[in-house]
């Protein structure tokens, strides 16, 4: 929702403060999240959170790719990022694991990478 996506990146904005780093946010946009097939709205929230990132001096990107974790991964190699940082999903841990899901996949895509992933919070 737009408020979690608010608060990870104002918390995002915060540690690239901490560790004086350069710091990106980053949508990839799925073929199923072509602008004629999301609600207005989204795009709405989207743009607002881009804009919010811009204005909290993030470098801001938009790349289309079929796999979400491929094109993170693919992405931070480019950009030499340390760190992925990602919003706590709103389900638990268990349920998690056992689905087929986005932290999956980047953990298993950096496996013997030196990137970490860090989860946080998207309550303030």
């Amino acid at each position: 929702n737009s408020k979690s996506g608010v608060n990870l990146i104002r918390k995002s904005a915060r540690l690239a403060s901490i560790y004086n780093s350069k710091w990106y946010v980053l949508y990839v946009q799925t073929p199923k999240e072509s602008p004629e097939n999301i609600e207005a709205s989204e795009q709405r929230h989207l743009m607002n959170n881009f804009n919010l990132a811009a204005e909290l001096e993030a470098d801001v990107a938009r790349i289309k790719g079929r796999s979400v974790p491929e094109a993170i991964v693919q992405f931070a190699k480019e950009k030499e990022v340390g760190t992925i940082v990602l919003g706590k999903p709103n389900i638990g841990f268990l349920e998690q694991l056992a689905r087929n899901n986005i932290l999956k996949d980047l953990i298993r895509l950096t496996r013997n990478l030196t990137i970490d992933i860090l989860i946080i919070s998207n309550h303030e």
